[in-house]
């Protein structure tokens, strides 16, 4: 569950809370007037993988394995 403090709370104890983040790792939403206006989040050091990382980028329209009836102009 998010964390709520109040901007002036948060002005206040901003080296602490900053800490409390970083161990807690969970985040923290700012309020004014009782109304959300800020989520400080925990920062996410994880790299994250570059397998799958295009899945359902791209989609292959018609047959990509049949030949063609064009002759290609190449030189080796």
């Amino acid at each position: 569950m998010d964390t709520k403090i109040a901007i002036s709370q948060f002005k206040a104890h901003c080296l602490e809370i900053i800490e409390k983040l970083q161990t807690d790792h969970q985040p923290i939403i700012i309020t004014k007037r009782d109304k959300p206006i800020a989520k400080v989040v925990p920062f996410d050091n994880q790299k994250a993988s570059l397998f799958g990382l295009l899945k359902h980028k791209a989609e292959i329209k018609g047959d990509i394995i049949a030949p063609i009836d064009e002759k290609w102009n190449a030189q080796s």
